[in-house]
């Protein structure tokens, strides 16, 4: 019974003693860490031969000189990844696969991004309309295909970047485009643009 109340006596007062709080008491000190520096490219500008994923820059004559510039499979068609499929329906946009996404639509761009200009043409739920785009000031197409295409948002299968033409380094210039097609089918086009350092 002594021995009991001895060992009670000895486990009550030890808690008491200074050191004894040290012992499990927890380091409430901050620590400054060094800064960890993330860095991606897609601000930068490297060639596409140091970028670590699949990119292709595709000027929209390049493929097939004198094309009619009314949709994007004429310019996209050698792209290799991606699949459009174009019924030639105005109503209905061309079907727009990279890398197996977006093949389940019956119609238009699901599941890629579409940018103009870096700004996004699609909408939330993924869909893109893209029968409304004027191809005749397009001066370049950049692809972007793979899980890379994740850094533009909800793009899963990949990035199509419309890049608007560079304007040439005269004050003015002027353009004019005349074809004419099967079933009475006719455009004309004609645009001007200019560069100039008085802009404000």
């Amino acid at each position: 019974m002594i021995s009991r109340s001895l060992a009670v006596a000895v486990a009550s007062v030890i808690p008491l003693l200074p050191g004894a709080h040290g012992l499990g008491a927890q380091d409430t000190a901050a620590t400054r860490l060094e800064p960890v520096v993330v860095e991606v490219s897609r601000g930068a500008r490297r060639s596409l031969l140091e970028l670590p994923f699949a990119v292709t820059v595709q000027t929209p004559d390049s493929s097939r000189p004198g094309q009619r510039h009314l949709n994007l499979d004429e310019t996209l068609w050698l792209i290799p990844g991606l699949s459009v499929s174009n019924r030639n329906n105005p109503s209905q946009d061309p079907r727009i696969s990279i890398r197996g996404f977006g093949a389940r639509s019956a119609f238009g761009v699901r599941g890629i991004r579409v940018l103009r200009d870096g700004i996004p043409l699609t909408l939330p739920d993924g869909q893109t309309p893209v029968d409304y785009l004027d191809l005749e000031s397009v001066g370049r197409v950049e692809v972007m295909r793979g899980s890379a295409s994740s850094l533009y948002g909800n793009a899963g299968g990949g990035v199509v970047d419309l890049r608007t033409s560079e304007p040439l380094p005269v004050p003015i210039s002027a353009a004019a485009r005349f074809w004419n097609g099967a079933f009475a089918s006719r455009r004309f086009v004609a645009k001007t643009a200019g560069s100039t350092d008085g802009f404000g």
